[in-house]
């Protein structure tokens, strides 16, 4: 199998650029949907396990719970190293784009600083009768 070649994103203008971001963004949160269901699987093989083996389940049941915690395993970490290249990869295109995160971030959180400290409480008015 050949090796895959970059994509030629010289011709693509800003506006497409964000797009893929955008794109390869919702792409990631899917991912991201799934490593939490690998985690999960991860754990209950675990319980399953140590039920199976220790508490009275049966071996079966141990022998089950470490398939499903390996197979978790393996999707978790599969995912995790796809999640993070692709995280790095949606941070080459906005940087091809001219668009910076990390000041995006700073300037995020400057806003939400802001926020906090000119947020006012209500204050309660006592009304004389």
């Amino acid at each position: 199998m050949k090796p895959l070649k970059s994509l030629d994103t010289n011709g693509w203008s800003k506006k497409d650029l964000v797009r893929e971001a955008q794109l390869q963004t919702n792409a990631i949160q899917q991912l991201s949907t799934w490593l939490r269901l690998a985690c999960s699987l991860l754990v209950i093989g675990i319980i399953v396990a140590y039920w199976g083996f220790s508490m009275g389940g049966g071996t079966a049941f141990g022998v089950l719970g470490i398939v499903l915690a390996v197979l978790g395993g393996i999707a978790a970490l599969v995912l995790k190293i796809g999640i993070n290249n692709a995280r790095r990869n949606v941070e080459a295109i906005l940087d091809a784009a001219g668009i910076s995160l990390e000041k995006i971030k700073q300037d995020n959180n400057k806003h939400h600083r802001e926020q906090k400290m000119t947020k006012k409480t209500p204050s309660k008015e006592v009304s004389s009768k």
